[in-house]
């Protein structure tokens, strides 16, 4: 029996994500499109081969026979059209972050739960072999007893003046670089220890908010550039950089240090994929994992979805991000903005209420 999905957004990432990695499940049927403007998502379904093409979705759930959707829209959008869904009793993969707020996710959480649909957010890098295999390790103490994390998500992209776009718009986006990397490091690393960020001191700033369409200048209104340091509920210290603006040798990577030495995850949708160790007292080596070529983590992640909705197994052994853990990003989020507001630390409260 095939499983019924239609995919909610027409933009780069339906075509370069979520599509293909759907299709690497043979029970995953791509049914619907849905796109703002009528002749792009046309095109779109055109090329990738989708038979039914809407420009409301709430258009496509009163007429398709959907057993899931995916959602890759403005993270203003997440929210209702999650709720739509699962009020229907739809399983929903929904892009990260989640929302807007902790209190939307809350509420998409609660949604969820209701109906008791399956949900997943967009945590690619849970797919990776290096995070798989550092979960494991760490759950086997290679590294002793944990005390300090650093999480970097940094590029210097964001110096160059370019046209503007839905995620430069706090209305739209709830957050810039915070929201969009800031959210993959923060679970992350909760993924891989198993631990939670506790208590944030933030700065969160925009260093280069120029835009330019034509010849219209325009600035953005979310942040750029993110730094702050963190404790966790298992009193573990931290440090850590979301960045559009700086080429840091950090790069995409977390860090993590324990009484008996460290361990050090390279990240990426897949072309990146590398865990590095470093017994106490000696350098960094690197430990082998299996090699899987291309971008292949954010396809297995879309794939795994398809597998939970079917009942199958997953190529992965990656643990798919709930809803849940998108509302416990949420908050560290909130925390950290609500932190660099004030000028002071804030408390990550983590819950649904």
């Amino acid at each position: 029996m095939k499983v019924k999905i239609g995919v909610v957004g027409a933009g780069y990432w339906s075509e370069e994500c979520h599509v293909p990695g759907l299709r690497m499940a043979k029970d995953a049927e791509v049914v619907a499109l849905v796109g703002r403007r009528t002749e792009k998502v046309k095109a779109q379904a055109k090329r990738l081969n989708i038979p039914s093409v809407y420009t409301d979705y709430r258009q496509m759930l009163a007429e398709e026979a959907l057993d899931a959707i995916t959602i890759t829209t403005p993270n203003k959008l997440h929210k209702e059209i999650a709720l739509a869904a699962t009020s229907k009793g739809i399983h929903v993969f929904c892009e990260k972050p989640l929302a807007l707020n902790a209190q939307e996710a809350i509420e998409m959480v609660n949604g969820a739960t209701r109906t008791k649909v399956i949900n997943h957010v967009g945590f690619t890098f849970r797919f990776l072999q290096s995070a798989i295999k550092a979960k494991e390790l760490l759950k086997q103490n290679l590294i002793g007893k944990l005390f300090h994390a650093r999480l970097w998500a940094e590029n210097d992209s964001g110096l160059i003046v370019r046209p503007s776009a839905w995620r430069d718009d706090k209305e739209l986006a709830g957050s810039g670089q915070l929201g969009d990397m800031g959210s993959h490091i923060f679970d992350l690393y909760r993924y891989v220890t198993g631990d939670e960020l506790s208590n944030v001191y933030a700065h969160c700033k925009a260093i280069q908010p120029k835009r330019k369409n034509a010849n219209v200048e325009s600035f953005m209104t979310v942040d750029d550039f993110n730094s702050l340091i963190f404790e966790t509920e298992n009193q573990v210290s931290g440090i850590a950089v979301a960045s559009r603006v700086t080429r840091g040798i950090g790069g995409w990577s977390i860090e993590i240090f324990g009484s008996e030495g460290a361990i050090r995850v390279l990240y990426s949708r897949g072309l990146k994929d590398e865990l590095w160790h470093a017994p106490k007292g000696e350098d960094y080596r690197l430990i082998g994992t299996d090699y899987i070529p291309g971008d292949f983590a954010m396809l297995h992640m879309m794939e795994s979805f398809v597998a939970e909705v079917a009942g199958k197994k997953a190529i992965s052994k990656g643990q798919p991000a709930t809803f849940m853990d998108g509302l416990k990003a949420q908050e560290i989020i909130d925390a950290c903005m609500l932190s660099a507001a004030t000028n002071t630390n804030a408390r990550v409260s983590c819950g649904v209420r």
